[in-house]
């Protein structure tokens, strides 16, 4: 499976490159939206230029699935077939993206701004010295990750918005109850980020490791994780502040959605008028279990354990 990530690509004096008159853009192997690293290796090795992402702009699905990234030039050699030009003989697309980053918002997360990358060095730097390398993975609302590496080891930083300024200390929390299934926590900074030691294995999404029994390993392992952990929870919410958003909690915000016309209406992708009743209805037939375990859905990214998806499997 393959699709097209295109690059909104801006230099200091928010200029767009462009190539053979064009966004520059590369097809390749499928990867996650949010995770930039292969972007921004796949803009390097195609064409020679170093860049960071600020966001994700554009995702459109289907037989011709392309990502659409808003980026910042960092340094490398042009193409010969290369020019910078001013957003207005640019695409709509990079006319957007631009009046987009030079507007700000209280809401917007620290690393959708372009000054972050150089302030999250320094502070890596503060931190643990020298750091020889801070390579971005993936970038997107819920969250930031970059790979630190330092001369005497690898880690991640993991840097959160505020919906889920509980994330750190839920973290180190977890790493000391369940030290078998999630990483260990070097340093964190509650409220905003935190540092994960690199924890080895191979991801199960590996070529090398797409065996069913694997992924039975993993997810029996994972379940004896869940199981052990109800009985720690209020111990759990009263060290970390983590909320507690349990079916009476969903099920009232859920019905208080459905009632609220305009926030229906908001966004790229509003409720249309021919969903809601749909909606509504299933509110009023399954209940509070059946809604909120419907709405649990988001919930669960505000709990998302960090736990390797091979814990089971160490090899």
């Amino acid at each position: 499976m393959t699709h097209t990530d295109v690059f909104i690509v801006l230099d200091s004096d928010h200029r767009v490159l462009l190539i053979d008159g064009v966004l520059p853009q590369v097809s390749h192997d499928f990867h996650f939206w949010q995770a930039c690293a292969e972007a921004n290796r796949a803009l390097k090795t195609a064409f020679g230029i170093e860049v960071i992402t600020i966001r994700v702009t554009q995702t459109e699905w289907g037989d011709d699935t392309r990502f659409t990234y808003l980026m910042q030039y960092r340094g490398g050699d042009l193409p010969p077939n290369a020019a910078w030009t001013f957003p207005d003989r640019a695409s709509p697309a990079a006319q957007v993206a631009l009046s987009w980053l030079v507007t700000d918002h209280s809401h917007r997360v620290p690393w959708y701004r372009p000054d972050f990358s150089d302030q999250i060095t320094q502070t890596m730097h503060d931190r643990f010295g020298r750091v020889t390398l801070l390579e971005q993975v993936r970038s997107w609302g819920r969250s930031a990750i970059w790979r630190l590496q330092t001369t005497n080891t690898t880690a991640y930083l993991k840097l959160v918005p505020r919906m889920f300024a509980h994330e750190p200390q839920l973290s180190v929390w977890l790493a000391q109850a369940f030290p078998q299934c999630v990483p260990a926590i070097i340093a964190a900074e509650p409220g905003h980020w935190f540092v994960m030691a690199d924890y080895g294995g191979v991801s199960l999404f590996a070529e090398s490791k797409r065996e069913i029994t694997l992924w039975e390993r993993a997810l029996r392992e994972y379940a004896r994780f869940q199981q052990a952990t109800p009985a720690a929870v209020p111990r759990l919410v009263a060290d970390t502040g983590v909320p507690m958003r349990d079916l009476t909690w969903i099920e009232a915000r859920w019905r208080a959605l459905l009632s609220d016309e305009d926030t229906l209406n908001r966004g790229y992708q509003p409720i249309s008028a021919e969903e809601r009743p749909a909606c509504r209805r299933c509110a009023k037939d399954r209940g509070g279990g059946g809604a909120a375990a419907g709405g649990g859905t988001f919930d669960a990214h505000a709990w998302r354990l960090l736990g390797r998806p091979d814990c089971a499997d160490r090899g």
